[in-house]
């Protein structure tokens, strides 16, 4: 309201320029003109303002769902997006907030989903944050960042069940992340001229899956995995060895399968290798060291062995069945003098020592299954993903060893039957004894140490149970996780393949039409036929296409 102190008459002196009602009118004046000169935002401020103070309730539209509450009760979390809301005088802060809003209809839309929506709201009211228990933990924690709640706000029923949820399903989300980027990791050969054999190559003999061939290749590879295992194990059977001078030797027909295997492990090493997009990538992975590991012995101990040989055409076969000596070729060196004889003998021995250790190496071929066996690899990686499971283990079995093995030392040391002559030897029988083994070369006989041996068998069996469904559950998890990606792997190649059809297809329609249009150039006589169900859309009206003008320069140049 607008009001003026009139002058009085007696004090004003006769001289006064204006009267008292010139000079209201000049001050309204004046006031209109500073209410012309407010820019647009200043009335877009007022218009805002003045809705907020004429209605206090306010209409929010979320995803289509109408909610209708009080402003004050949003400004109740005013660092809130609503909250921010109740407090914006501006259409730019508005828009900042909210998709839309219409003061007419003093309504505001947010795009989002409205089912989460009635816990924000509820929040508002009450104050307190509780979650549903049929929503996704990870939409409704996308919602409260929107909303700029924090979690902090969770009431303690609704806490440790919203965190352990999410915690579950962010690592499930993590482990699908892996999975398809490992999945999706393409294979780059190149683009020489040797690529395209390149891929066949590592398809071969890496896919099992992507043909005939390869799969049968690769059960032929594992078939010589299992026979040169069993031929390494046969060959120290008694039964199998012959003498030779006085000497056991291996049999020539074990030696010549060995031969045979180690020699196509070696060709489908060096073609994978040769198939490998990334050659560095190859020689350092786990499965490919392995088998290095699986050969390398073999060429070693030829290397190093003895000069001394026997070959398989140095038996004959007597009438009975029995394997007779025949000539038997042996080179042996010749020393100069006696002298040099007995120091080449400690080397020999040496050399042997050696050679046998190879021939232990050779185990590490059974590990080549791992490359066909998902659940190889699996128990590999649970072994590395379970550590500390594991060294947790190693520490209770070793504190139990020390503990008990201490005590049974003690208490048998004075007994005349007692066999426990040191404490590393009461170690060795409670690590039997914790591990529930019990070889029998060691036991207490006395009632003390009858009570500690009781002792640690029943702490041996809770110390051994505790980790292991740690290490079962890390290991279902990753069986799981190759299964996952042999499913992906599955699918990419499948709608490979449909592209690759639809491709061909696609050309094949392309070139009969272009065969068409050049054996008659110009415009179509008549409109090409298409199927019989685009038919009767065309018939009914719902497509048309005109297909009159078109010619054999149109679809060149398409």
């Amino acid at each position: 309201m607008t009001t003026c102190i009139k002058p009085v008459t007696d004090t004003v002196p006769e001289n006064w320029p204006f009267s008292w009602q010139q000079s209201l009118q000049a001050y309204q004046q004046s006031s209109q003109e500073s209410l012309e000169e407010l820019t647009y935002q200043d009335r877009e401020r007022i218009e805002i303002i003045k809705s907020k103070k004429i209605n206090k309730k306010v209409v929010l539209n979320v995803g289509g769902v109408k909610h209708e509450v009080m402003w004050r009760m949003l400004e109740r979390q005013p660092r809130s997006r609503l909250g921010l809301l109740a407090a914006a005088s501006t259409a730019t802060e508005i828009l900042n907030l909210c998709d839309g809003f219409s003061l007419e209809e003093n309504e505001y839309y947010f795009d989002r989903h409205p089912k989460t929506f009635n816990c924000i709201l509820n929040f508002y009211r009450t104050g307190r944050l509780h979650v549903v228990e049929d929503l996704c933990v990870i939409d409704f924690g996308q919602d409260l960042e929107y909303w700029k709640i924090d979690e902090v706000y969770f009431e303690p029923c609704c806490e440790g069940k919203y965190t352990g949820r999410k915690e579950h399903v962010t690592e499930e989300v993590i482990k699908n992340t892996k999975v398809m980027k490992v999945v999706e990791d393409d294979e780059d050969f190149g683009s020489g001229p040797c690529a395209r054999y390149q891929k066949c190559l590592w398809d071969l003999m890496e896919k099992p899956n992507s043909s005939i061939f390869a799969k049968v290749l690769s059960l032929f590879s594992i078939s010589l995995v299992l026979l040169s295992t069993l031929g390494m194990c046969l060959n120290t059977m008694p039964e199998f060895k012959h003498q030779l001078n006085g000497e056991q030797i291996d049999n020539p027909y074990f030696a010549l399968i060995e031969a045979f295997c180690i020699s196509w492990f070696t060709i489908e090493y060096f073609l994978r290798l040769a198939g490998a997009p990334n050659k560095w990538k190859f020689l350092k992975g786990p499965l490919n060291v392995i088998d290095v590991l699986a050969i390398l012995p073999y060429y070693l101990s030829l290397v190093f062995m003895e000069e001394e040989e026997l070959t398989v055409g140095d038996f004959m076969t007597a009438d009975n069945g029995t394997l007779l000596f025949g000539n038997v070729t042996t080179v042996t060196g010749s020393p100069s003098n006696e002298k040099e004889n007995e120091s080449t003998e400690s080397e020999f021995e040496d050399m042997s020592r050696l050679i046998q250790a190879f021939r232990i190496a050779r185990i590490m071929r059974i590990f080549k299954l791992a490359r066909s066996s998902s659940g190889l690899q699996a128990i590999a990686h649970t072994m590395k993903s379970s550590y500390k499971e594991l060294s947790l283990l190693l520490l209770f079995v070793g504190m139990g060893m020390l503990i008990f093995g201490s005590l049974a030392y003690f208490v048998e040391k004075d007994s005349i039957d007692s066999k426990y002559t040191s404490i590393p030897e009461a170690m060795w029988w409670a690590i039997q004894t914790m591990t529930s083994v019990g070889y029998g070369d060691l036991h207490p006989v006395t009632l003390l140490g009858k009570l500690v041996g009781s002792a640690c068998g029943v702490s041996g069996v809770l110390v051994m149970a505790l980790p292991i469904p740690i290490v079962v559950e890390n290991f279902g998890a990753y069986y799981m996780e190759q299964k996952k990606r042999e499913v992906i792997a599955k699918k990419r190649e499948d709608l490979a393949e449909i592209r690759k059809s639809n491709n061909e297809s696609f050309k094949l329609e392309k070139e009969n039409l272009l065969e068409v249009l050049s054996s008659d150039p110009g415009p179509f006589k008549k409109a090409p036929e298409s199927p019989e169900e685009e038919r009767e859309k065309y018939q009914n009206g719902s497509s048309h296409h005109n297909y009159d003008n078109i010619s054999y320069e149109d679809v060149i140049k398409d």
